[in-house]
């Protein structure tokens, strides 16, 4: 899984621990894979970090793919019902958020007729950018609101885990923590400005 926040960089200056302080490193780590997990289950993506998403699988007789993954950066490839046939057009694809949305109508049907799509989506993480990975060369581009999110998700979880005081709310059907109400109101304005709409491929 793909980490949107670093432990030294990110999640010690947030929770004011010093960076020499190594004793609760393990626990961080931990908590930070929980938290960004969370984060991806609570958005509905598989990813927020840049991916290539291959045969993601939609029902046919639409002008609008609506993906799972976001924020869409490329189609590779539109294959249609279960010969495959490759669907194109002449003007570019247009992108909103997760949706791709074509110039005309893509056949195929429902069940093994379903369409597929390969694409692209995601932000470059700082972890990405670090010396030897596929992205070096490549500025970092996460949301700075996102990254905040998973640092409140890690807070808040630091805080429950040391019976420190927290408030509970549920998202998504899922219970979270907080450190108090403040993070509450700032994750949920975090999260409302990236939900997605119900609809998406499966």
């Amino acid at each position: 899984m793909n980490l949107y926040v670093d432990r030294e960089q990110h999640v010690k200056p947030y929770i004011g621990i010093a960076k020499t302080d190594t004793t609760k490193d393990e626990v961080l780590d931990l908590l930070n894979n929980a938290a960004t997990g969370l984060l991806n289950t609570l958005l509905n993506v598989n990813d927020l970090a840049k991916h290539t998403v291959t045969d993601e699988r939609f029902d046919g007789g639409i002008a609008d793919i609506w993906c799972k993954d976001f924020p869409i950066i490329s189609v590779t490839n539109i294959k249609q019902g279960r010969a495959n046939t490759l669907y194109s057009q002449t003007e570019a694809y247009y992108f909103e958020k997760n949706v791709v949305k074509l110039d005309g109508v893509c056949s195929g049907s429902t069940g093994y007729d379903q369409n597929k799509i390969t694409y692209v989506a995601g932000y470059v993480t700082y972890a990405q950018t670090q010396k030897g990975a596929a992205f070096e060369n490549t500025a970092e581009n996460m949301p700075e609101d996102l990254k905040l999110a998973v640092l409140i998700l890690i807070a808040g979880m630091f805080n429950q885990r040391n019976n420190q005081g927290v408030s509970t709310m549920s998202i998504q059907g899922k219970s979270v923590t907080f450190r108090n109400e403040i993070e509450v109101k700032e994750f949920e304005k975090i999260f409302q400005r990236y939900r997605k709409l119900p609809q998406f491929a499966i």
